[in-house]
């Protein structure tokens, strides 16, 4: 199991950091704001941070799968809609699990945590996992929804399949179970990110103090 989790911790460091880095450009721009609602802000911050990381990864990682699928040689009529072709079916689980992941993260640890230097690294990776795993199990119907829609269009230069007739399918083919398919897989999957949350969370102390 240890060599995937590192596995998985080094291939997606790459999204981490741009996620990280939008996520606190984000957080910086609405504390602007001076209403005294702040709940809402880290939940946007994060969905923000994702669609926009999402935006310019997704395009590298769709090249990179066409080539090792043998599909680098089909040409498209449209090359720039040809590398976000399935962007739309990714957009609402990211949007979802980020929202809850860092900004889940960041109201938790103010319930939790009096202060942000209370808390050793423990406890706040057993915070973060637990943050990441509810982000999963929230945003799994969507996780859900955009693998059938990547398995139904697989191979098309133009997707037949959108979202709404991928949830009928699911549910036709096996119920409301069908959205839930992935949850055994969640609790190994979000060893990583907890990590890198938690990382992250110490080194911007870090950076504060100099």
């Amino acid at each position: 199991m240890w060599p995937n989790f590192l596995a998985s911790t080094l291939k997606s460091s790459r999204a981490f950091a741009l996620n990280f880095g939008f996520y606190g450009l984000f957080k910086r721009v609405l504390s602007h704001d001076d209403k005294k609602s702040e709940f809402w802000k880290p939940l946007f911050a994060g969905g923000a941070a994702g669609a926009t990381s999402l935006a310019i990864v997704y395009p590298i990682d769709c090249s990179k799968w066409k080539v090792f699928s043998g599909l680098a040689e089909q040409k498209s009529r449209n090359e720039l809609g040809a590398l976000y072709k399935g962007f739309g079916g990714s957009l609402p689980w990211v949007v979802m699990f980020r929202a809850m992941h860092f900004g889940g993260y960041d109201i938790a640890k103010e319930m939790i945590f009096s202060e942000r230097k209370k808390g050793n690294f423990i406890e706040k990776y057993l915070v973060a996992y637990g943050v990441t795993m509810i982000a999963g199990f929230v945003s799994q119907p969507l996780s859900a929804v955009r693998d059938k829609q990547f398995r139904e269009n697989r191979g098309l230069e133009k997707w037949k399949t959108g979202m709404g007739e991928c949830v009928k399918k699911i549910y036709s083919e096996k119920g409301w179970r069908g959205f839930f398919g992935g949850m055994s897989r969640i609790s190994v999957l979000s060893l990583s990110p907890a990590l890198m949350l938690v990382l992250f969370d110490k080194l911007q102390y870090s950076w504060k103090g100099f």
